[in-house]
């Protein structure tokens, strides 16, 4: 049987910046008035740029009469972990105070509120702000208090507000930031903190008021705040593990546990993970009369379509790739600047190789003629402006031409066609949440018409979008008409196929839609995290099709050490090419 013991006079207090869940929890839905329009509700993270976290643990009190605890700093060192590996956030966006840490990052009353009020410079209004606590809290006089690491515990309340943290004030310091997006997690076990180690200290509507925020008068855009435990009710440690159940239980859901069918764990479903979980394994341990059941208090979210973090599925095949909505921040591109760079890294180049990748990437370019007529040089082709092309560039009849998809054959496919498929969707998608210029989407839509079309793929997704954007449509308003694009190639490719190793066509291209995210990010000189996060996917697909990854090791090791912008992306473009000339032959399927 486990070595467990209820938690002694701990509070664990997480205040994290999510989004709304529907039943089994209690939500404030936005009202509507004369006065008032009703909102939509809050349905994805911002960008991985605008998050933000404090996350701390509260193990050893300087007042001897608070009982110390065991689990706490555990708590919050494994859900900053958490957090930065399976939710998306910076690793420098993640404040760790706890007591196993330097004194500089102590959890002290000053070193906590200071983090908060510097904070206010720091996340946008637009931004998602975590803070964690896990410690002792206690109510007094109908007000309810968390404890720092200097706390002086006191029937005086006057003295709990000088050295304690109430809790209205923790969400003054959390209002000030500014930030839109506030979610509040409680794990409370509250036992007195001076009074017998087993003496329950249940949690009261004290701390429910005080973390309620008002999204009607715009106090905040949306807020969720979950709750270790229902009211009336306390919290227990799992001393197996040194934390608590509820935290455990959190971790393992943002890692996986509590995923869909896709791989992705919604807000939604972490609660409700949390909720079947949490007082089943509390039961299981402790007996009868243990119970623990978490609940929620919820405004202005759309809790089952957030998506807090991707993870491998159980079959072990790489998740759906990060898309275009994870990347709102990033500038707009100039398609033909960044043709022009990619031109310029190959332009003196002595392989024909990287001009026939040059051709397939694009093959309506304004370098394509020259392109052309490099590769013939080097084959010793003289030029005939009327033969038909490849796509790796080569004259001649070998590899289908663009017909009719409905009459073309879908047994064999070219896999470096699948590649550049996927980098253009992906380049069109981003270009449209962008709503960048009509004519860059039909761009890179064209080149993917005729890649598919080659391929004996039906095109007639991207067919209307093209229509549409022809007849002058907003390049915004076909963004989720490209989703489904991407996610009808995906589902057509994911085939196994002979090439002649067997191979997950599927994967090539999810393996191109990341290749170009990259591109983009890089050549924006964008974040460099989030270029290591999709390198890493990347990586997956990758090795999932025996693909050699030594390239990309490398360039991802580059990236976490700092490199970024053109370096990154001139790196790419070799690595790219390199990839097509490796893919450029036929499968059987």
């Amino acid at each position: 049987m486990r070595n467990i013991v209820p938690l002694l006079s701990r509070t664990v207090f997480i205040v994290l910046v999510l989004l709304t869940p529907n039943a089994p929890f209690r939500a404030q839905q936005p009202q509507q008035s004369s006065r008032q329009l009703q909102l939509e509700p809050v349905q994805t993270w911002p960008m991985k740029a605008k998050r933000w976290a404090v996350v701390i643990g509260v193990d050893k009190y300087a007042d001897t009469q608070i009982t110390t605890l065991g689990g706490s700093a555990n708590d919050a060192k494994t859900l900053a972990d958490a957090l930065i590996k399976y939710a998306g956030f910076p690793s420098d966006q993640v404040f760790l105070l706890a007591s196993d840490q330097p004194a500089e990052r102590q959890p002290t009353r000053g070193n906590i509120l200071r983090r908060l009020s510097n904070l206010a410079a720091s996340v946008p209004r637009d931004g998602l702000l975590l803070v964690s606590f896990a410690g002792h809290g206690m109510e007094r006089a109908n007000q309810a208090f968390l404890l720092p690491s200097d706390a002086q515990v006191s029937n005086d309340v006057d003295l709990l507000e000088l050295t304690a943290i109430n809790v209205t004030q923790m969400k003054e310091f959390i209002r000030r930031t500014g930030v839109g997006q506030v979610v509040l997690i409680l794990d409370a076990c509250r036992n007195d903190p001076v009074g017998r180690a087993n003496a329950d200290n249940p949690l009261t509507s004290a701390y429910v008021r005080g973390f309620n925020f008002d999204v009607r008068n715009k106090e905040v855009t949306a807020f969720a705040t979950l709750y270790a435990t229902a009211v009336g009710q306390r919290a227990y440690e799992y001393r197996e593990k040194k934390q608590g159940y509820f935290t455990w239980e959190l971790v393992e859901g943002l890692k996986g546990g509590a995923a869909n069918e896709r791989g992705e764990v919604t807000l939604a479903g972490l609660l409700r993970y949390v909720q079947d979980n949490v007082p089943k394994h509390v039961l299981a341990d402790l007996g009868a009369g243990k119970d623990q059941k978490p609940f929620a208090e919820i405004g202005g979210y759309r809790a089952d379509q957030l998506v807090i973090s991707v993870v491998q599925q159980a079959s072990g095949q790489p998740t759906r790739p990060t898309g275009a909505a994870d990347l709102p921040g990033i500038t707009r591109v100039d398609p033909a600047a960044f043709e022009i760079t990619y031109w310029d890294t190959i332009k003196n180049s002595t392989d024909p190789e990287d001009f026939r990748s040059y051709l397939q990437k694009y093959p309506e370019g304004q370098f394509a003629d020259l392109a052309q007529r490099r590769v013939n040089s080097f084959s010793g082709v003289k030029s005939d402006p009327g033969a038909a092309t490849s796509s790796s560039g080569t004259t001649g009849a070998s590899r289908p031409q663009p017909s009719n998809p409905t009459t073309q054959s879908q047994s064999a496919f070219v896999l470096s066609d699948i590649l550049v498929l996927g980098i253009n969707i992906g380049l069109a998608e981003v270009a449209s949440y962008q709503n960048v210029p009509n004519q860059t989407i039909q761009n890179y839509l064209g080149v993917a018409q005729t890649l598919a079309a080659r391929n004996g793929i039906g095109t007639q997704s991207i067919d209307n979008v093209l229509v549409q954007l022809r007849n002058g449509a907003a390049t915004a308003g076909q963004y989720q008409s490209l989703v489904a694009a991407r996610q009808g190639f995906h589902n057509v490719l994911s085939r196994t196929c002979n090439c002649p190793a067997p191979m997950v066509l599927a994967n090539i291209f999810d393996l191109g839609y990341q290749i170009g995210f990259i591109e983009i990010i890089a050549y924006q000189n964008g974040d460099h995290n989030q270029v290591s996060q999709i390198l890493t996917t990347a990586i997956q697909y990758a090795a999932a099709n025996g693909l050699p990854t030594p390239d990309f090791d490398d360039l991802l090791r580059k990236v976490q050490s700092g490199k970024r912008g053109m370096e990154v992306y001139n790196r790419l473009i070799e690595i790219q090419t390199k990839i097509v000339q490796s893919l450029n032959r036929n499968c059987a399927c």
